[in-house]
C-alpha cells in the first residue's frame, strides 16, 4: 500500500510545483520579468502602458480590462508565448 501512494504524492507535488503565479503590479512583474507568465491589471485605471512591457517576454496571459487605454506600446506586440489578451471596457 505504501508503494501506491508515492507515484500520487509526486504528482501532487509535481502539480504543485508547475502552478505560475498571477502577477497584479506591473512594478512587481518587471522586478523579475522573465518568471511573468500571466499579469492581471483589471480595473487599475491605467490610461498608458510602458514600453518596458515588451521585457515580459515569457508573458501568455494579459488582463487589462477596465482601464482607460486608448493605444498599446510597440513592444506589446513583440510578445510571442502571448495567448491571451484581454482589452474590454477600455476607450
Amino acid at each position: 500500500m505504501r508503494w501506491t501512494l508515492i507515484p500520487f504524492l509526486l504528482l501532487l507535488v509535481t502539480s504543485a510545483s508547475c502552478a505560475q503565479k498571477e502577477y497584479t503590479s506591473l512594478e512587481e512583474a518587471l522586478k523579475n520579468p522573465l518568471a511573468v507568465t500571466s499579469l492581471n491589471l483589471k480595473g487599475k485605471g491605467l490610461t498608458s502602458l510602458p514600453q518596458t512591457i515588451g521585457a515580459l517576454v515569457n508573458l501568455e496571459s494579459l488582463n487589462l480590462s477596465g482601464n482607460r487605454l486608448s493605444n498599446l506600446p510597440v513592444g506589446l506586440f513583440n510578445l510571442s508565448r502571448l495567448k491571451y489578451l484581454n482589452l474590454t471596457a477600455n476607450r
